[in-house]
Formats: C-alpha cells, structure tokens, sequence
C-alpha cells in the first residue's frame, strides 16, 4: 500500500469532515463550543503531522537505511521526530474534543464526576507523551545521529516509552467510548432514533481498532528489532496518520447529527408525539381559524439555541445538536398542532400554560 495515497485520501477526508462539523455548528444548528474549538485544533496539528509524514518520504520513506546517503537518513530521522510529538497532540486534543462534547450534552453530575477525573488523567499522561517525545534524547539532535552510542547513552529506551504510550491511548479511548453509552440505551426515546444516536456515537470503535493495529506493528518491529526495515517503518507511520484521522473524523460525527438527520431521516429524525385524545389542525392554518376554537390562544415556539442548563431526568441536555428533549425540534419537517383542551372564557392563557392545557406543537 502507497503511505503518500493513504495519508492523503484520510486527511483530506478529515478536512471535510471537520469542515462540514464547524458549519453545522456555527450556521445550521448555531451552538459553537469548546468542543469545536479543540476539533479545529486538533486538525491544524494533524496537519503538521501530514507534513513531516510527506517529508518523511521525501528521504527515503520506505527504502533501506543502507540505499540512503547518510544525509538522507539524518533528514528522515529528524521529521519522525518531529512528526511524533504532533501524532500524539493530535490524539489529545481530539480525546479533549470528545469530553468537551460530552460537558454539553451530559448533564448529570453522576456522569460530571468521571469526565471531570479522565480529564484530569488525560492532562498529565498527555503532557507525559508528548514531552516524551520532543524530548526522547537529551540533546535533542542525538534522535537523528547515526551513532549508536549516542542513542544508548543519551535516549530514552524506545520499545517501553513507545508501547506504553500507545497503551494509555488506546486505554482513554475505550474508556471515552464507554462513558456515553449506559445513558444513551436509557434515553426515553424510540427504538429507532435511540439506534441511530448509538451508531453515531459507537463509531469510536473504529479508533480504538486503527489504534490496536498500530500497536501490533509496533510490537512486531520491536519484537524482531526489524527498526531498519523499510516495510515496518511503512507500515508505522500509515496505521499513525490513519489512528489521527480517524480519531478526528469518529469525534465529528455526534456534532454533525443536525446535518445527518437531514440526510438520513430514517435513522435519526425525532418522531411525532402521539396523543389519543387531541384531535389535530396543521399549522399552516389561518390565525383565524386556529382562534375560533381556541377563544384564547397561546403561542409556543422553539428557541434557536436551547441553553445548556435544559435537561430532563435522563441527564441529555438539548444543546448538543445531538438529541432535543421538548416536544418541538430543530430541523426540516412539517409541524402541527395538537389541542388538547379547549380553554374557556373563565380560564386565563397562563393558567392553561402552566397547567399543560391548551396546546402544543410536535413534529408530523
């Protein structure tokens, strides 16, 4: 497999995934976070990342380090140093992203506690990782000499920094992942917007299996000290840049539900709320008419950006673009309106309100 064609295909996706996530954020469902902010990041240091990958290759990526002029080996050694540390960041910021994500949606103070602690853990293991790799060999430009003493004297060793990195990576994406996902199935909801949320959300799977198939190769190069082969250098630096990209375009997906729920109604779109009792009138009807069975009337309407501090029971907010609670949603659709009781002359609009009566709008 080409790495310069594998690269290029997953971070030019990555792009337009994240692309497709700020405008949905910022112009269809209007809710811009720190969870945006971070994603934005995190794509602008995946793609530093590209680059030393495409410099890499450009001395002689994939080729024997006995074909290589030795000026051409010291000039690959130096962008995998400094492709590394961006590797890293780039997970980092992206595991940051995703825990933002879950701060708007999850309000529960059960679920606040956990994400509040794998915070404060990824904090310090990150810091660990990525000064673990700019600083690998003191000094620093004894990571691309051709010396051998200089690397054993003045480098970490490289099989346990690098295994144990990949290890915490791979061990805050199951823990991410799972966070979500008891209070997901318990959501109140139908079976089948409650199918397609998890699906959005389980795609990190695919992280935590691109990140696996990286430490495999890793382990393998490490194993039979296969450092030199070309092929395994290949093989490490493709399954890095896909771990990023995927990490990226996996964390994108919940934002972009507004935008799915566009394009895949079937899975994602709320249903109408049901009522056996209340008889229904569209709403494109006059004023008019609407007024002549309800003698006092009173206007409902959805707000364009719900507050984050609006939750049911379930512990989901309605800021997250993810899952709307109320009765009125975001997003294409016709709208009707079910009256459930008709107010009399003797009854007050606000009294009808506070007590549930009069009527209401649900999606049709």
């Amino acid at each position: 497999m080409d790495v310069l064609a594998i690269t290029t295909t997953f971070t030019s996706l990555a792009v337009v995934i994240v692309a497709l996530r700020l405008w949905t954020r910022f112009r269809l469902a209007k809710t811009p976070g720190w969870d945006d902010l971070l994603i934005g990041g995190a794509l602008i240091v995946d793609l530093a990342f590209f680059a030393f990958v495409l410099g890499e290759r450009h001395y002689g990526l994939g080729k024997a380090f006995s074909a290589l002029h030795p000026r051409q080996m010291q000039k690959q050694l130096l962008f995998l140093w400094l492709s590394i540390p961006f590797y890293n960041l780039t997970l980092i910021l992206t595991k940051f992203s995703a825990l933002f994500l879950f701060l708007r949606i999850f309000r529960s103070h059960a679920f606040l506690i956990p994400t509040y602690t794998i915070m404060a853990f990824l904090m310090v293991s990150g810091l660990w990782i990525v000064l673990s790799a700019f600083f690998f060999c003191v000094p620093i430009h004894d990571f691309w000499s051709l010396s051998p003493k200089a690397h054993k004297d003045h480098c970490l060793p490289g099989a346990p920094v690098w295994v144990s990195n990949a290890a915490i990576q791979i061990f805050t994406d199951l823990v991410i992942l799972g966070m979500p996902l008891p209070l997901l199935w318990n959501l109140q909801i139908t079976r089948r917007l409650k199918v397609g949320i998890l699906l959005v959300f389980g795609f990190g799977i695919f992280v935590i299996a691109t990140s696996s198939a990286r430490l495999y190769e890793l382990s393998t190069m490490i194993g039979h000290g296969d450092f030199n082969n070309p092929h395994a250098n290949v093989q490490a630096v493709m399954w890095s840049s896909l771990e990023a990209n995927v990490s990226i375009i996996c964390a994108c997906l919940p934002p972009l539900h507004p935008l799915l729920s566009r394009l895949f109604s079937f899975c994602f779109l709320p249903q109408p709320v049901n009522s056996s009792s209340a008889s229904t009138i569209p709403l494109h009807s006059t004023s008019r008419t609407i007024s002549k069975i309800l003698p006092h009337t009173t206007q409902f309407t959805a707000p364009r950006k719900p507050s984050i501090y609006e939750h049911g029971d379930s512990g989901v907010g309605t800021d997250s673009g993810v899952f709307h609670k109320g009765h009125f949603y975001a997003g294409t659709g016709s709208y009707s309106a079910n009256i459930s009781r008709v107010v009399t002359n003797e009854e007050t609009n606000d009294d009808a309100v506070e007590n549930g009566r009069g009527f209401g709008l649900c999606r049709s």
